[in-house]
């Protein structure tokens, strides 16, 4: 893809114009389309669509100039998650939210942090198995630089998949977008086809190989707490991020035992409904759309002083 085009459509997604456009790789039919309505949009008197640079500067200051305008918005204390995120933020407890493609092909962290000045830290999606590459990591981890949080990244293992060929596969996707995380959760969330042992082996070898590639990074298995207890004391000194949903057993019952466990607060697409109806926490990921978005936060002392570091 050349790099007039790359530039300008994440510009493009990010100005919240319309809907966000797909790579064309070249200036293709998508990205004519938009550059037009770009041009009339931001007037900008140069209108060739051959040369994208000066759209690229326009979209930019338009982004700059609404960003600025943006105040911290108000917490709402009849929301559950927004309530947990004022206590976090009172104890001092870094708090941060994970995102992939699900929320769209970029999101601007930089917005985010400008209402909530509460957000320490962003977790991006790499990859899921051996083949599959989140089409937003690269721009993700770019914003999330740009923003000045700190960085996360999070890959989802196949238990039913090589597990070398899925570690190597992360590593080359965070390699080639400059990725120095802090943090990598390896991603698990299936007993798919029951063998626990075999199923444990392959989680172990993905963490070990992303720790002896990114050695500065802390590595936990984000999981749910009811999969830690099926699978007993096979999980018991590891450490963990956990989704927290009703029902899930506490980590006590489940037997973890680390000091280092960091408690992820689940707020974003299912959970309790607020007076106005709206369910977990809902911010703008880019210009003009807001959507529910999950939301984490640092618990142990160890995790507390990484993120602030």
């Amino acid at each position: 893809m050349s790099d007039d085009v790359k530039q300008f459509q994440v510009a493009w997604n990010l100005s919240g114009f319309g809907e966000q456009i797909k790579m064309d790789g070249v200036i293709g039919p998508v990205t004519k389309a938009s550059a037009s309505i770009a041009t009339r949009k931001l007037n900008v008197k140069d209108s060739s669509l051959t040369n994208l640079y000066p759209l690229i500067d326009a979209l930019k200051a338009y982004r700059k100039y609404e960003i600025e305008k943006i105040g911290a918005r108000n917490l709402d204390m009849g929301n559950p998650f927004d309530r947990l995120v004022s206590r976090f933020n009172t104890e001092g407890k870094p708090i941060g939210v994970d995102v992939s493609s699900c929320q769209g092909k970029v999101t601007d962290f930089k917005l985010m942090k400008a209402e909530n000045p509460w957000l320490s830290f962003g977790i991006c999606r790499a990859t899921q198995g051996s083949n599959f590459t989140d089409d937003s990591f690269d721009s993700n981890v770019d914003l999330c630089n740009e923003a000045g949080l700190a960085l996360g990244v999070y890959s989802v293992i196949n238990p039913s998949e090589d597990a070398e060929a899925q570690a190597k596969h992360a590593i080359s996707v965070m390699k080639a977008a400059s990725a120095n995380p802090k943090l990598f959760l390896v991603d698990f969330e299936t007993s798919h086809g029951r063998d626990l042992d075999a199923i444990t082996s392959r989680v172990h070898v993905f963490e070990q190989a992303v720790q002896a590639e990114f050695p500065n990074a802390i590595t936990l298995i984000y999981t749910y707490p009811g999969y830690i207890l099926e699978f007993g004391s096979r999980f018991s000194d590891d450490d963990f991020a956990l989704a927290t949903y009703s029902g899930q057993p506490t980590p006590a019952k489940c037997q973890i035992t680390s000091q280092r466990t960091w408690m992820y607060q689940f707020s974003g697409w299912t959970g309790p409904m607020n007076a106005k109806g709206n369910f977990g926490i809902r911010l703008r990921t880019t210009l003009g759309i807001t959507i529910p978005v999950d939301h984490d936060v640092a618990l142990s002392p160890e995790l507390i002083a990484a993120f602030k570091g």
